[in-house]
């Protein structure tokens, strides 16, 4: 495994390195400062009057449990091929973890992708993503062929439409 800290290298060599394994650190990505702001703004909006990292101890876990699974979903969701690790949380405050992933479609059409190998799925997530500019799913012949009978083609979390509030 290599590590890269802010490597400057193509989209497509810089994918790669990451299916193979190698660690990638991005210290000064813009668009990430604007996407961690932005779901600040949306934090402090859900938890309104409190703060976000002390709303527990104010809102109580079934209702903290409706007002996430109502936000978290809305969030893009993937596959499990890549390292996910968290760090202690000895602050005795509330921190959110929000996942997003990605898809890029000339590595999706030549197969290129992290090995599998923390997954007995059986089929794919790749309906789930939607295109960045206008929101359209991925073609079906993306989709590696015909589903299963009965296959779930869309997730939708049941926990969402369990706790829906009007």
């Amino acid at each position: 495994m290599n590590l890269f800290i802010d490597p400057d290298m193509p989209p497509p060599r810089l994918r790669q390195s990451i299916y193979d394994g190698d660690l990638v650190v991005f210290t000064k990505l813009h668009s990430v400062r604007k996407f961690v702001d932005y779901t600040r703004e949306q934090l402090s909006d859900l938890f309104k009057p409190y703060e976000p990292e002390h709303a527990h101890e104010h809102i109580d876990k079934v209702e903290m449990a409706k007002l996430l699974g109502s936000w978290k979903p809305r969030f893009i969701r993937s596959s499990s091929c890549q390292l996910h690790a968290s760090i202690p949380n000895g602050s005795w405050q509330s921190r959110f973890s929000v996942d997003f992933r990605t898809v890029d479609v000339a590595d999706l059409d030549a197969g290129r992708a992290a090995p599998l190998v923390d997954d007995d799925c059986t089929g794919t997530a790749i309906r789930d993503f939607r295109r960045v500019a206008d929101g359209a799913p991925f073609d079906e012949e993306r989709c590696f062929g015909a589903p299963p009978p009965g296959a779930t083609l869309v997730f939708a979390p049941p926990i969402t439409e369990a706790l829906h509030v009007s």
